[in-house]
């Protein structure tokens, strides 16, 4: 195999996205089969991605996490079915969580919410826990918790008696050869490690036209996301987990039992995919792909392996780009490699999301009357769409679906939501809190909503590293509206909130777990926000 179909995909992508930098390994359980390599680790020096280029790899940590808990279960030291509290004493889970397993954890069906972005990695994350709100019964449901994970690493090291990073070193990656890896992102272990980079601008919708700065570098040790790694070395784990628990050498990471817990489906993450103790797993075209992906500032990962076909895929980005393309490099890699194995054509290439030009641009096409002013969609012959007033105008950009992003100014800090009418018409833009409609159309009634709630609308934001740290509050059609920006990875989000007592709020169903309570009211301004229990601020009172 060549591989020319998988590198014309990669090319293809840094050409139309915002990508300094990859680097892809493909394996089977006894080799490196292929590597390669594109662009630049750090653009300002111009030093080219290569073989030891090290990568944050974000969750892929959790696998190391899960792995090293396999080994203390293998040696009578560890029962993932018993409470974690009788190992750490200090530990308390909010009312419903005492029972909360090792099980539960592995699997996020502990009822833990996902995380608290204003509380840096750390033993007191989860200590905190007792301040948590359970998002459901613990084993009923998955629910991503990052604190989960953040508490399995405080256990990890209770049972070994060492550091994390320490542990994971000497029990994983030295008897596996993955000298370039180390399980901790300190100042001095930056040799080698590619710049990370991301959207200069976090509080909008991303635009492939905004620049790239350079990630903001912090100090991580959590067992949820600390690895730094090369694509070669990421291929040796791969490989230990397509041979069952042991290396290319022949060394035995866990027992057979543990693997099967590993990459058993315990937990339904969604139709056809599932969440073993640190792993995915799911079934495509009746074969079994695990692995996992990991997310960092500046930094993107995948690590997938089709254990039917014994191939394993490592991709690894120190940037933005298309939403998931580690996961759809990756498996379209796995294609080819079962295409080839099986005597059939190449696949089609994965499609990349198109963001210039719409299929269906003539369905946006048109005029629409605000309260302000009046807009106008407008289709070139290519099928690419811009937005016109008066007499400024801005390409739109598609983010999928039925919603755009436009890079004017004017525009800019809300996405621009298509909304279509029983019939499929398109007949209003919702933009913040404007809404724009066809010539027309009525429109939906304004609903009644309490004075006090023109208090809570603004832009709020916390010092995080973690994009986004900020979301801002409108006030469109009656209803409050709390607007996410997005990550590199997922675009942003729009949800209302239904109040449940004086000045808190259950975002996006009556009966969501997730709650903004606003506090310290000022001249009609709300001047904080706490969401899922982190804290943000007003940036202006204006």
């Amino acid at each position: 195999m060549t591989y020319c179909e998988l590198e014309t995909l990669i090319r293809r992508h840094m050409e139309a996205y915002p990508v300094p930098g990859i680097s892809v390994a493909v394996t089977d359980g006894r080799e490196t089969l292929w590597e390669g390599h594109y662009g630049l680790s750090d653009r300002e020096s111009g030093c080219p991605v290569w073989s030891g280029t090290r990568f944050q790899q974000g969750s892929i940590t959790k696998v190391l996490t899960a792995l090293a808990l396999m080994q203390l279960r293998d040696r009578g030291e560890f029962d993932p079915h018993r409470p974690v509290r009788e190992h750490l004493s200090w530990l308390e889970f909010p009312r419903g969580g005492e029972g909360i397993t090792g099980h539960h954890l592995l699997t996020h069906t502990s009822g833990l919410p996902l995380v608290r972005d204003d509380v840096p990695s750390s033993p007191f994350m989860a200590y905190l826990a007792r301040e948590c709100t359970l998002v459901d019964t613990p084993g009923v449901s998955y629910h991503q918790s990052e604190i989960g994970f953040q508490v399995l690493w405080c256990l990890l090291e209770k049972l070994a008696g060492k550091p994390y990073h320490r542990l994971i070193a000497d029990e994983i990656l030295r008897p596996l050869g993955m000298n370039d890896s180390e399980a901790r992102i300190v100042p001095d272990s930056s040799g080698n490690l590619a710049t990370g980079y991301q959207y200069l601008y976090d509080d909008r919708p991303n635009h492939s036209s905004y620049p790239l700065a350079r990630a903001p570098r912090f100090e991580y040790l959590a067992g949820d996301g600390c690895l730094v790694s090369t694509a070669s070395d990421m291929a040796i784990l791969m490989r230990t987990l397509l041979n069952r628990g042991v290396s290319s050498s022949g060394h035995r990471l866990i027992s057979e039992e543990s693997y099967e817990l590993m990459t058993r489906p315990l937990a339904k993450r969604w139709e056809g995919s599932f969440y073993g103790y640190g792993l995915y797993v799911r079934y495509v075209d009746g074969h079994k792909i695990i692995g996992h992906g990991g997310d960092m500032p500046g930094f993107q990962s995948m690590m997938l392996g089709d254990l039917d076909l014994g191939v394993g895929v490592v991709v690894c980005i120190n940037g933005p780009g298309s939403p998931l393309f580690p996961f759809y490099c990756a498996m379209y890699a796995l294609a080819l490699l079962r295409a080839q194995k099986e005597g059939l054509p190449a696949p089609e290439e994965a499609p990349l999301p198109e963001r210039v030009r719409v299929a269906n641009a003539g369905e946006y096409a048109g005029e629409y009357r605000g309260t302000e002013r009046v807009i106008r969609v407008s289709e070139d012959d290519d099928g690419c769409l811009s937005l016109h007033w008066g007499v400024d105008a801005g390409s739109l950009e598609s983010l999928g679906g039925d919603v755009m992003v436009c890079c004017h100014p004017t525009f800019s800090l809300y996405a621009l939501r298509f909304v279509r009418d029983s019939t499929g018409r398109v007949v209003e833009i919702e933009h913040g809190e404007d809404v724009y409609r066809v010539p027309n159309h009525p429109g939906q009634p304004e609903h009644r909503f309490p004075s006090e709630w023109r208090s809570f609308v603004g832009h709020y934001r916390m010092y995080s590293p973690w994009a986004p740290a900020n979301f801002r509050v409108v006030l469109r059609r009656g209803r409050l509206i709390l607007i996410t920006p997005g990550t590199m990875s997922y675009g942003g989000s729009e949800d209302q909130l239904f109040p449940a007592e004086s000045g808190v709020f259950l975002v996006g169903a009556n009966d969501s777990p997730d709650r903004v309570e606003f506090t310290d009211i000022v001249d009609g301004r709300a001047l904080r926000a706490r969401l899922c229990g982190s804290w943000h601020y007003r940036v202006s009172m204006a």
